[in-house]
């Protein structure tokens, strides 16, 4: 849009509301009669006059010329002329009371009462023009009238032209009323809508609610490009939903009518996190984006910054939230409170950024037509912003993360905290949120039956330990676990034993949270046969002892599972006649959610690359816990001390065969009560290794060879050496020009006669080796006398002969060379710059050649070629 000469006009109108906060002295507790018991009522501004006040604010203390010159044009009432009642304006009535805080108390929202319509309020419907040097008008429609009265907006509309910005804040329903057809038909292109995600799904849409910031990010992008009902907010030059003091999502239209979506969030708070900190409620949330948002506009009309507005905005929300109200003590006991409007100025003009920002994967982008049958494809895909961070070097993220935390070592990246539990996998993320929001629920109003819920994963991945710093985080009161392992049970008589210890911790008022480990025993040589004892209690509450009823009470039932690692392993074939003998269906109908714990392990048959950043997780945690002296002071943080190839080992072995609790075990294993750091001797031996991990492995990944610096030039030296002791075996001598049927070859020289580019080529290939050797399940071991010498087996020779042609190729290709049919060094072709497939058969015995050095090569380094099993 094109500047104007003068740029420092806003014209606020909307619905505006006379608040009257009702506040209850606390001195008295009683709800008796009491001359002693007090109670004041005080009035302000609301609505689009809290807004205006605000940037008013704003103005008087902003140091930015642009902002400190800017006027307001808004509606002028009096207050002190003002009742309860009042027909000239509508009302709204907030009950408030103390909040105790680290500093003492602070006043906020405790009920909100509800409003008091007034059909004509003069305030909301006071006519008039933009002046035409006004660069934004702010319109404030909460749904009060507004919107219709066309009298009171069009005109502005009409003499504000089409170079000024239309701000308009937005209540349910959305994208309704006369007031926003006028704006999407004739001002679509310079209108930012906000609005909030509440109001958003109080609309005939479907957005997920504390499950994960992808989800919640891709279900209101797809609402708003998709939905009829919805849609049209994104025909506005921007549509912001705000997630309160979480984050928001920035919609942008752009010319070519494709839309664009960001996503500001929090990374350790999901929607409403940040709140539940704080108590009570404050109105004017939206307000506050609102003001920042202008503020932006005022300050650069051509392209106000709507991120760093954003970010501005949510620091004033999360100060509001913080300080509540202002209160003043006046005569006879009468309180009178404020609006913090200073303390939220002071929010919005610090520096710091609180929300990270990325951009939102267009939930449809991988419908890439149809196939022939004219059923649409749908590629595999599962965005996260974890992906969308950190794609590669996924083992030094991990690193980094035991080292120092996992807040120093990722940034951008959501962070789901459950007590004690972290995760950053998308896929635990949204399970653990489920059945928090699960337990939450249920915890928080009388129950007649238990809620039940399934977990399942591998042995030792932890799930006990989940779903107790799940509770944990969601208790609305005392929860006591108690823990009985089915195997061990010989007949129903046990069950009853264990349910009336669950009854007894019920009738002592705290909500038994009950593992049923192993649920799934056999029992009496039945696959699954305990399921029919646990029916009833799950559906009625109770159990039956003889002729008596006992109710259970309030209480979670967790069924662990001992068989099956996964929900989708276990409730499947139902159907089948014997596993509806053993209840199965009626079982999982019973169940209300479920949860699969990952565990430290690769998923079977999964594209899983993020299980080395759940080790480090559960890592990092197993050393703050058990050998906290190996952490260090650090600038402020604990940074552990452990040696690289320990890190390395406990990172990337194949397999840790009893789970998180196999990691648990290798540090109470290793001798580190009175170590400062986590040595290589503090390690026990591989026998002793082998009982949880795969001990040759282990120790193989503890003494890699680090291949960098001096390493790695001997190694490139003895490469060199290898490749020219065989060609001269072949009969080859030096020429300055390479040529096959004479046998001359110019790299048949000493490797530091070589140029940079050969000297780098044997770097390269040295480099590929552990690589090389890890994919076809070969490790390097230090070398002791009784290593016999080293000859890969035909099917592995084959394999690691194809790897090195396909890393070669890559190589040259990125150095800029392409298939020729001759080598031309100066045009930069090459006749084996093809795949493996299309290799000649001398191309292949080249590589199988390289191969067979290998271990030749690392012989002169003093390593010896073990072949290791694959973890499973």
């Amino acid at each position: 849009m094109n500047a104007r000469t003068n740029q420092h006009k806003m014209v606020i109108r909307g619905d505006v509301v006379i608040d009257w906060n009702i506040a209850e002295n606390p001195s008295v507790r009683s709800d008796s009669w009491s001359q002693d018991k007090h109670a004041s009522i005080s009035r302000a501004r609301g609505g689009a006059l809290l807004l205006a006040d605000l940037l008013q604010a704003w103005i008087r203390v902003e140091k930015a010329a642009s902002l400190r010159s800017a006027k307001i044009d808004a509606v002028q009432i009096d207050l002190e002329q003002i009742v309860p009642g009042d027909t000239r304006h509508h009302h709204a009535y907030n009950l408030l009371k103390p909040y105790p805080t680290k500093a003492g108390e602070t006043w906020r929202v405790s009920r909100f009462l509800g409003f008091e319509r007034k059909s004509n309020p003069e305030s909301a419907f006071v006519p008039g023009k933009a002046s035409s040097g006004s660069s934004l008008l702010v319109l404030d429609d909460a749904n009060l009238g507004f919107r219709q009265e066309s009298e009171a907006w069009l005109p502005l509309l009409d003499s504000a032209g089409n170079e000024s910005w239309v701000l308009i804040k937005q209540t349910a329903p959305l994208a309704q009323g006369d007031l926003w057809d006028e704006l999407i038909r004739n001002h679509a292109e310079h209108t930012i809508v906000l609005t909030t995600i509440e109001d958003l799904r109080r609309s005939e849409v479907q957005i997920s609610r504390q499950i994960s910031w992808e989800r919640t990010a891709q279900d209101v992008f797809w609402e708003l490009t998709h939905n009829p009902d919805v849609n049209s907010l994104t025909r506005a030059a921007c549509c912001i939903i705000s997630l309160n003091a979480a984050g928001a999502i920035l919609l942008s239209h752009k010319p070519d009518e494709i839309v664009e979506a960001r996503l500001l969030f929090d990374p350790h708070n999901m929607e409403c996190d940040f709140e539940n900190k704080h108590p009570g409620t404050m109105y004017g949330n939206t307000s506050c984006l609102a003001a920042a948002i202008s503020a932006a506009i005022i300050e650069n009309p051509q392209n106000p910054d709507l991120i760093a507005a954003i970010q501005s905005g949510v620091r004033g929300l999360r100060s509001l939230l913080i300080s509540g109200f202002e209160r003043d003590d006046l005569e006879n006991g009468r309180d009178e409170f404020h609006f913090p409007f200073e303390t939220i100025v002071k929010a919005f003009n610090q520096p710091s950024d609180i929300l990270s920002v990325a951009p939102v994967q267009n939930p449809v982008k991988n419908l890439v037509g149809a196939e022939p049958t004219g059923t649409p494809r749908v590629r595999a895909g599962y965005w996260t912003l974890l992906e969308d961070r950190y794609t590669r070097d996924l083992n030094q993220v991990a690193q980094q993360i035991v080292l120092g935390g996992v807040d120093a070592a990722l940034q951008d990246v959501p962070v789901g905290q459950f007590g004690a539990l972290k995760t950053v996998d998308r896929r635990e993320i949204e399970a653990l949120h489920s059945v928090r929001t699960l337990i939450g629920e249920y915890l928080s109003r009388p129950q007649a039956r238990p809620l039940s819920i399934a977990v399942f994963g591998p042995p030792g991945s932890g799930k006990s330990f989940a779903v107790k710093q799940i509770a944990k985080s969601s208790s609305a009161g005392s929860v006591q676990a108690i823990t009985f392992n089915i195997s061990q049970f010989d007949q129903p008589s046990d069950l009853i034993d264990a349910l009336h210890q669950v009854r007894d911790i019920s009738l002592s008022a705290a909500t038994p949270l009950v593992f049923w480990d192993e649920f799934d025993t056999p029992y009496e040589g039945k696959a699954l046969g305990w399921l029919r004892y646990f029916l009833a209690p799950m559906q009625d509450g109770a159990f039956q002892e003889g002729q008596i009823t006992h109710p259970i009470g309030k209480s979670v039932f967790v069924f662990a599972g001992g068989t099956s690692h996964r929900m989708g392993d276990f409730g499947v074939d139902l159907e089948e006649p014997e596993r509806r003998a053993a209840k199965l269906p009626d079982f999982i109908s019973r169940l209300k959610g479920f949860l699969d714990i990952l565990g430290p392990n690769p998923i079977a048959g999964l594209d899983d690359p993020y299980f080395i950043l759940r080790r480090a997780i559960v890592l990092r945690v197993l050393f703050e816990m058990h050998v906290p002296q190996i952490l260090e002071d650090a600038n402020g943080a604990k940074r552990v001390r452990i040696d690289p190839g320990i890190l390395r080992a406990f990172l990337e072995t194949k397999h840790y065969k009893h789970g998180v609790r196999s990691m648990e075990t290798l540090l109470t294993m290793s001798t580190l009560a009175e170590a400062a750091s986590f040595d290589r001797s503090c390690l026990p031996p591989e026998d002793q290794l082998n009982i949880h991990v795969d001990g040759t492995d282990f120790l193989a990944r503890v003494q890699q060879l680090d291949l960098k610096g001096e390493t790695l030039e001997r190694l490139a030296h003895a490469a060199h050496e290898v490749f020219c002791e065989n060609l001269t075996e072949q009969g080859y001598s030096y020429a300055p020009v390479t040529d096959r049927e004479k046998k001359t070859h110019r790299a048949l020289v000493a490797y530091d006669e070589l140029n940079e580019t050969l000297k780098e080529s044997n770097r390269a290939n040295v480099r590929d080796i552990p690589n090389k050797l890890a994919r076809a399940g070969y490790v390097m071991l230090p070398a002791r006398s009784n290593e016999p010498p080293f000859n890969f087996p035909g099917t592995d020779l084959e394999t690691l002969a194809r790897m090195e042609h396909a890393r070669w190729v890559e190589s040259m290709r990125q150095a800029g060379w392409v298939h020729g049919q001759t080598l031309d060094e100066q045009a930069r072709t090459h006749p084996a710059i093809v795949d493996w497939e299309e290799l000649n058969e001398d191309e292949r015995e080249k590589d199988r050649q390289m191969v067979r050095s290998i271990p030749l090569i690392l012989s002169r380094a003093g390593y010896a070629v073990v072949h290791v099993q694959n973890g499973g």
